[in-house]
């Protein structure tokens, strides 16, 4: 995610009067489960913000599409460079499960455009680290349930991965 729109919550609260200010903002954002078909395993990153493990993804930016949101979250958060026609959309996900309250009672409510992509069709250099990405991980299909799973991420892998593995 961008400090652009890691910041764009905040900004839209502050700009508002003080009675709407705590009003349900709807964010929209992209996540991508890349895939290595071979051998069974989703590259996953551990977050530097909270040290829980989800996809690669984030908000979508003022002027992105979808597509060009998972392809720039990819390469932020992994280095990885992906084409948009290699993104194979898998599902909308919204809902309660999307459903974000923070400590200020702020109530941020994302829908998540996923999308799977095969590591065979990706470029560039996997990090190590980066202010967003404490590691990667790749992890065999069923080990994924039993990580420290980013909460919006969850059901989005599991039905993921019941996909992959039918």
């Amino acid at each position: 995610m961008t400090m652009q729109n890691k910041d764009y919550a905040s900004t839209v609260r502050n700009n508002l009067k003080e009675e709407y200010r705590h009003m349900p903002l709807i964010l929209p954002g992209a996540a991508v489960a890349v895939v290595d078909f071979s051998k069974g395993k989703i590259l996953l990153q551990e977050r530097t913000d909270n040290g829980t493990i989800g996809m690669l993804g984030g908000g979508i930016g003022i002027t992105e599409t979808f597509e060009q949101c998972a392809v720039r979250e990819v390469f932020e958060e992994s280095g990885l460079i992906v084409e948009e026609k290699s993104l194979q959309l898998f599902k909308v996900f919204k809902g309660q499960n999307f459903v974000t309250v923070h400590p200020n009672e702020d109530v941020v409510i994302h829908i998540n455009w996923a999308a799977i992509v095969d590591f065979s069709e990706c470029t560039g250099n996997l990090i190590t680290r980066n202010a967003e990405t404490k590691r990667l991980i790749w992890t065999p299909y069923d080990e994924v349930a039993s990580l420290n799973l980013f909460r919006a991420n969850r059901p989005m892998l599991e039905e993921i991965v019941a996909h992959l593995t039918k």
